[in-house]
């Protein structure tokens, strides 16, 4: 089901249900009503905003060049996650999980507690000349992620006490020069599993939060250079 055009709109008796997919292509919309889909949603272009809990948004989420705004208090786990130059945002203290993929080029995250990668997930950040922007949110990364940016500075920014906990087990790799910056507040990296720097030669990766290595913590620089 594919909804779009610019005088769409929704009224609270409003109610979809799917098992598969339901996109919503280039609209700015308010939906009121009741949202139950199992299977995927895709924002496409425009923005959506859910003004009531939404029961499902489905195993799979796509974000392009979009904003998904969700006002209710929720947590949401999903197999597959892409945000593309988008932006999803939550209420306030809501998680997110993803426990197969999760590829992430520019946009920001906001308004959940923290966003978690499984130990069997895989997570890639960045590709583009764009910035990532995590605004509050921790992101926990229990798999595999790769964070990749075309220059020292563009690439995943921690903004409002946003912070990152490579976890035991899990591992963070430089595949090119990347800057994670800070607004200055609490922000921070925490190291708890492998974090490589694996880029080529003339690669620079800048960590500006506050870092700390716990025991079960390593970094490897294996080429370029690392600024802590």
């Amino acid at each position: 089901l594919t909804i779009g055009g610019s005088s769409f709109s929704f009224d609270a008796s409003s109610s979809i249900t799917s098992a598969g997919t339901v996109a919503f292509d280039n609209l700015t919309v308010t939906d009121p009503g009741t949202y139950d889909v199992t299977g995927s949603t895709v924002v496409n272009g425009g923005s959506l905003t859910f003004t009531t809990p939404v029961a499902n948004l489905g195993a799979d989420l796509y974000v392009d060049g979009a904003t998904l705004d969700i006002t209710s208090n929720q947590s949401f786990s999903f197999t597959s996650l892409v945000i593309y130059f988008g932006n999803l945002s939550g209420a306030g203290s809501g998680d997110l999980a993803v426990t197969g993929s999760m590829n992430w080029n520019g946009g920001t995250i906001t308004g959940f507690g923290t966003l978690s990668i499984g130990s069997q997930a895989s997570l890639s950040v960045g590709g583009y000349t764009s910035t990532e922007t995590l605004d509050g949110v921790t992101l926990d990364n229990a798999g595999t992620g790769t964070l990749t940016a075309f220059s020292i500075s563009s690439g995943l920014a921690l903004q409002n006490g946003a912070g990152i906990d490579n976890q035991p087990g899990g591992s963070l790799t430089f595949v090119t020069s990347t800057l994670i910056s800070s607004d200055s507040s609490h922000t921070f990296f925490k190291n708890e599993g492998t974090l490589i720097q694996a880029g080529p030669a003339t690669s620079e990766v800048e960590i500006d939060p506050a870092f700390t290595q716990t025991s079960t913590g390593s970094t490897l620089v294996q080429t370029g250079a690392l600024f802590l």
